[in-house]
């Protein structure tokens, strides 16, 4: 038996990462509304909304990139609802947009749990992103690994195109 599946058990679980994008260009402004300032602000404002409807026994992960670069702030884990949101919250616009490669590591780690869950549970992948993608892998590599492995992807946009491949990419 593989060490790294020694703990896994059947679990009925739901599991939600997210990818959330604090990139430069996060820190524009929208156009056409005058609710928020920055994109960014629209971002936050979303997830938290989102967040109010997610149950506290929800798996949630994090991985953000921003002004403190591309990481792993929350691993994928019960019962951390605050932590995600105390997270969310931190995030300081700069930087690159690596997409694609943050939108595979998020993948690979609903993988893992569903391995430690045995195939049973819930995987989403929620990203959260103006969509422009300016380092590492594209969005397409990234969707089409993540449909390969039917880890399905949820798009919160912030003024993205209709053409975006986000928009396009579902397991079917």
């Amino acid at each position: 038996l593989d060490s790294a599946l020694a703990d896994a058990k059947v679990s009925l679980a739901r599991n939600i990462y997210f990818v959330f994008d604090g990139s430069g260009s996060m820190n524009e402004s929208f156009s056409g509304q005058d609710r928020f300032n920055r994109k960014i602000d629209g971002a936050k404002w979303a997830v938290r909304e989102f967040m109010s409807k997610i149950p506290e026994d929800v798996n949630l992960g994090l991985y953000v990139f921003d002004t403190h670069g591309a990481r792993e702030v929350l691993s994928l884990g019960p019962n951390n609802k605050d932590k995600f949101l105390a997270a969310i919250d931190a995030v300081e616009v700069a930087g690159n947009t690596p997409l694609g490669d943050a939108t595979r590591f998020g993948t690979d780690q609903l993988i893992k749990q569903y391995q430690r869950q045995l195939g049973y549970g819930e995987f989403r992948l929620i990203v959260v992103t103006d969509g422009i993608v300016t380092a590492g892998i594209t969005i397409q590599e990234a969707a089409q690994y993540a449909l390969e492995r039917r880890i399905p992807i949820y798009t919160i946009g912030l003024c993205i195109g209709g053409d975006h491949p986000l928009r396009h990419w579902s397991v079917s």
